[in-house]
């Protein structure tokens, strides 16, 4: 068989089969809260928007709490997607909607001119056409520009929420520091979250804090804490200057109860953890004493 007859075959071969999608998946946290658009929610729309078209699924990827401003070299789903599409492994990647892409016109501009280049297709759920066609150049960078617009319109709020919030709590940053827990109760028909001490970590923090007062260095403190077996916040036994200089961050508030977040004080004193003369060493086993509460129906 000469190689035009080859040719010709397999085009004819490639003309007949089903195309080949990969579903690519990605929500941050903070869409998912506000927006309610889930991985599971994409992921049913994506794989009735492929069977619609006839599309073979080979894959689904995701990118679970991953920023659509980050590069391709950062999300480990898109980067597999597209990957697969320049060796030829698939013809389309199909996701709920562009912004999932990118949220930001540089990223999403590398997505397009690779899949263009490597000729497989961009679909969306959202927009039902492919991004990976020149005509559609326009229309996609003016997508993209929208996506990134409004991805630093909530960054913004979200941050000015966070500020407020931790003006009267110190709980801006939506994550407790090591040596505290939340503890969450139902009091006459309301959720009430308060804040404790963490018993086994306040020895290791009290450890740490007693070492520093004793002139000890990073380095020592972290064999002392390495040799007593204390836990380090992620697990594990075998601390580093690292592991130290990250919970000394938090050294007022260990020390006095005055959570620092983004140079706001918070009003509320927490419970403070390794109390000196200063302080008052009553309110070492108290909780925080201002309690949130959250109507029951």
């Amino acid at each position: 068989m000469t190689a035009t007859r080859q040719r010709k075959k397999k085009q004819l071969e490639d003309a007949q089969r089903a195309m080949r999608a990969i579903i690519y998946l990605r929500v941050s946290t903070d869409e998912q809260s506000k927006h309610g658009r889930g991985l599971d929610a994409q992921r049913d729309l994506c794989i009735t928007y492929a069977a619609q078209q006839g599309y073979e699924v080979v894959k689904i990827v995701t990118d679970d709490g991953l920023s659509g401003k980050l590069p391709m070299s950062k999300r480990p789903g898109l980067k597999e997607a597209i990957t697969m599409g320049i060796a030829g492994e698939i013809d389309v990647v199909v996701t709920y909607a562009q912004d999932r892409y990118a949220r930001n016109t540089g990223v999403w501009a590398e997505v397009r001119d690779v899949a263009i280049a490597a000729k497989f297709r961009l679909e969306t759920v959202k927009e039902n056409r492919n991004l990976a066609d020149k005509q559609e150049r326009f229309m996609g960078n003016i997508t993209a520009a929208v996506s990134e617009q409004e991805a630093e319109n909530i960054a913004a709020r979200l941050y000015g929420g966070r500020r407020e919030r931790s003006k009267i709590d110190g709980r801006g940053s939506g994550f407790l520091p090591h040596g505290f827990r939340k503890i969450v109760e139902t009091v006459n028909n309301q959720i009430v979250e308060r804040i404790e001490i963490d018993l086994e970590a306040q020895k290791a923090i009290r450890t740490m804090l007693a070492a520093r007062d004793a002139g000890k260095t990073y380095e020592q403190i972290a064999d002392i804490m390495t040799q007593r077996k204390y836990e380090k916040p992620r697990g594990g036994h075998v601390w580093s200057f690292g592991n130290v200089q990250q919970l000394l961050q938090h050294e007022e508030l260990y020390r006095t109860g005055i959570r620092t977040w983004d140079d706001v004080k918070s009003l509320e004193r927490w419970p403070i953890i390794y109390p000196t003369s200063s302080t008052t060493a009553i309110v070492t086993a108290r909780p925080s004493s201002r309690a949130v509460t959250i109507a029951v129906s």
